[in-house]
């Protein structure tokens, strides 16, 4: 049931070192986690336990 929730993070990573190739991978998740505490049911497959734990 989970199994396509399992690379969404990665997923959204690329889309973001995509959309802003400057970014690397550590700010490229930063900038996931900023769009995170704006948003979180954007990333509601972190709450299942899947990808970054909300801090």
């Amino acid at each position: 049931m989970y199994k396509p929730l399992n690379n969404v993070e990665q997923h959204l990573e690329k889309w973001t070192r995509k959309k802003y190739p400057k970014l690397g991978k550590r700010l490229a998740r930063q900038l996931l986690g900023k769009i995170k505490e704006e948003n979180p049911k954007t990333f509601y497959h972190w709450t299942l336990g899947l990808g970054q734990k909300a801090e």
